[in-house]
């Protein structure tokens, strides 16, 4: 589905868009109401694919490898896409996302499991 969402409509141009590295640009430009609901959407959904992949038995810094690769793959497709911002923001965001994963999934100091 992630890479549904970020190659639609799929009309590649041979043209390209300026890559920009500095994250979170657009979120940045754009109108912050219509911003914010589109980053909680993205969290969402890369928080979703690590962890789905995570219960899927494979180790959580690979999983959010995995994601983070094809979030790349998809914003280096975007420089053909038009009307699209191809930038690092994505893959940033699911290297965020397994780490909050990594901090949420540590035991918390001095607690011992049930037995």
């Amino acid at each position: 589905m992630i890479l549904a969402r970020g190659l639609s409509p799929f009309h590649f141009e041979a043209g390209s868009t300026e890559f920009s590295w500095i994250p979170f640009v657009g979120t940045l430009a754009g109108e912050w109401q219509s911003a914010a609901g589109v980053l909680i959407e993205k969290i969402f959904y890369y928080g979703t694919a690590i962890w789905l992949l995570r219960a899927a038995g494979w180790k959580l810094a690979a999983s959010t490898g995995v994601v983070a690769a094809i979030l790349a793959l998809i914003e280096i497709l975007q420089i053909h896409l038009p009307g699209r911002t191809p930038e690092t923001t994505d893959p940033i965001l699911a290297a965020v996302m397994g780490y909050v994963l990594a901090m949420l999934s540590r035991p918390a100091p001095g607690h011992t499991p049930a037995a």
